[in-house]
């Protein structure tokens, strides 16, 4: 088993459960934590965030004084000496983070930029619903005053009506509008 763990890719130890101490380190270990092991650092940098009484596990860790990150894979398993340990598997993971990075930042000023041009397109719609609002507006408005010159003009009879009363009074011409919520007709010789 020693033999398989020194020849693998990752970086594997074994901390023994009840002394704490490392029982096992592979080549590839020993090679790239050889400070961190000889000075006993590598369950303040990798185990430190396991929660107690977890069997197995995967923690992503950024360890700042080489500024990479790293995947830990942990496990509880009864060593070859009978003995409750824990085996840790470490993968340097810097570069899928940095692109998982860019990645996300890509995806945030994609979601941004679609934002800011729907909030130019409500924009335009609203201007547009404004404009027809106060064309409207104005319409009416002009219309009323249309309506008062006539008025002015000539001798009339204004009469609002309901949807039940009808008059045709053959002497006068008929013109009616629809001017805040009411029919108006108006009379006029």
């Amino acid at each position: 088993l020693e033999m398989l763990l020194d020849n693998i890719g990752s970086s594997v130890y074994v901390r023994e459960r009840e002394s704490g101490q490392i029982i096992f380190a592979n080549r590839s270990l020993r090679q790239e934590f050889h400070q961190e092991l000889l000075g006993d650092q590598l369950a303040d940098i990798f185990e430190k965030d396991i929660a107690v009484g977890s069997s197995m596990g995967r923690k992503e860790i950024h360890y700042d004084i080489r500024e990479q990150w790293y995947e830990l894979y942990y496990t509880d398993v009864t060593w070859m000496n009978g003995k409750p340990a824990l085996l840790c598997s470490i993968h340097e993971i810097t570069e899928k983070k940095e692109y998982q990075q860019k990645f996300e930042e890509n995806i945030i000023y994609t979601i941004d930029n679609r934002v800011k041009k729907e909030n130019k397109l409500l924009k335009i719609v609203l201007l547009i619903l404004f404009a027809i609002f106060f064309i409207s507006v104005m319409y009416v408005s002009v219309e009323s005053i249309y309506m008062q010159s006539k008025m002015d003009s000539y001798p009339l009879i204004q009469k609002i009506y309901s949807d039940d009363v009808h008059a045709n009074d053959n002497e006068y011409f008929e013109r009616t509008i629809y001017s805040y919520g009411f029919y108006v007709k108006y009379f006029y010789k």
